[in-house]
Parts: structure tokens; sequence; C-alpha cells
């Protein structure tokens, strides 16, 4: 069975394209913009397609 993206990465993505900015996306998350830009990239790397 394939994995599936978390609700945490899909929320990361959403604000992502809801701000156009992983900065103001991690402060709107509460989190820093590494731990977005992490998460972006895990969903990529398990989507198997460039997101960003």
């Amino acid at each position: 069975m394939p994995s599936l993206p978390t609700l945490r990465q899909l929320a990361y993505l959403v604000e992502l394209a809801q701000r156009l900015n992983f900065h103001a996306a991690a402060e709107a998350q509460f989190v820093t913009q590494s731990t977005i830009s992490a998460g972006i990239k895990e969903l990529e790397t398990l989507l198997g397609v460039q997101l960003v």
C-alpha cells in the first residue's frame, strides 16, 4: 500500500499556496521556515513531483 501524505504536510502545502512565501507560511503554522521547507520536500518525494 502506498504511503499517504500527512495532514501536516498538506496543511503546509495549503498555507504555502495561500501565502506564496515560505516565511509567512511558517509564521502562520507556528513553525520555522526550515520545518515548512522540509515538510514540502518530504511531500514532493512522496508524490514524486516538484511542487514548488
